[in-house]
């Protein structure tokens, strides 16, 4: 019994010898070395801030009626908070969802999508446009005829008037009468041609037919009554069509006959006497521009 106490004192004596201070200063006063010392206290996690904000999906063109989602990118890759927004400078034209970035196309004109970041206020930006969308398109044959060998004249309109992109393109299916190279049509051979312009996913189709070139042409008839002159054609010497023409002379024209001049089918107005009137333009029969005889020639169809 006396040895068991004996033992416990000396283990309580071995406890309290390890809590006791490691050393004592010159003061007599107990120190502590850093090991002895615990800390309890919870440590504060690091903030990353955010350095920029990139969109990575930017589009330049958002047609009407369409929807779109932006994707970006906050770095670094760690940052604390990498909560964004989104807005538009117009939202009648381009609205976004400001939490997601979707993107709905409202009308036609230009906006600017902006993503911004909650921490830094980092952004990035881009414009995009809503264009003003094709409707129709209308093709039409300027020249009354069309020959063999001459490039046709035609007018192309797309519509709107302000439509964003009025470009179009020009086809055929009868590649063996015309040959198109760009905008320049040319015909190549005879037939019943046909030319289509297209703008999107618009078109319109225009056919006529190409003639032969007239080589030669008598008439066996010039009248003038009032005003014009009918002539009427006697013969054509290679088969190529021709039309009568009704022809408004001046006073002074009236008195001049209409004669074939070569057989490049070139008619002049001359004198009485045959000789040439000067001032006066020669005409060539397959030509389409019409800016002859003073501008006084009207190609309507006589029957």
């Amino acid at each position: 019994m006396k040895k068991t106490k004996v033992l416990l004192l000396l283990s309580i004596v071995s406890v309290l010898g390890s809590c006791a201070p490691k050393s004592t200063s010159n003061t007599g006063k107990p120190t502590y070395t850093p090991s002895s010392i615990t800390d309890n206290s919870t440590k504060e996690p690091e903030v990353v801030n955010v350095e920029s904000v990139s969109i990575t999906n930017e589009i330049s063109t958002l047609n009407l009626g369409d929807d779109y989602e932006i994707a970006y990118e906050v770095l670094p890759a760690n940052a604390t908070n990498k909560k964004v927004s989104f807005s538009s400078s117009k939202p009648d034209v381009v609205s976004v969802d400001r939490s997601t970035g979707k993107l709905t196309a409202n009308a036609s004109g230009t906006a600017t999508i902006t993503v911004k970041t909650e921490d830094g206020d980092k952004t990035d930006s881009f414009d995009v446009l809503v264009p003003v969308a094709v409707t129709g398109i209308n093709i039409a044959l300027n020249a009354s005829s069309v020959y063999v060998g001459d490039e046709v004249d035609f007018t192309v309109s797309v519509l709107p008037e302000d439509a964003t992109d009025k470009s179009y393109e020009l086809t055929t299916t009868t590649a063996d009468l015309l040959s198109i190279e760009g905008k320049k049509v040319t015909a190549i051979k005879e037939g019943h041609a046909s030319l289509t312009a297209k703008a999107g996913s618009i078109e319109k189709t225009i056919n006529f037919d190409v003639r032969k070139p007239i080589e030669s042409v008598e008439f066996d008839e010039i009248k003038t009554v009032l005003e014009t002159a009918l002539i009427k054609e006697k013969t054509n010497s290679n088969g190529g069509s021709w039309k009568h023409k009704k022809l408004d002379l001046t006073t002074e024209e009236k008195q001049y006959d209409w004669t074939v001049y070569t057989d490049s089918i070139q008619k002049r107005i001359t004198s009485s006497e045959g000789e040439y009137v000067d001032d006066l333009t020669f005409i060539q029969a397959n030509s389409e521009s019409k800016n002859y005889l003073h501008n006084i020639i009207d190609t309507t169809s006589q029957t």
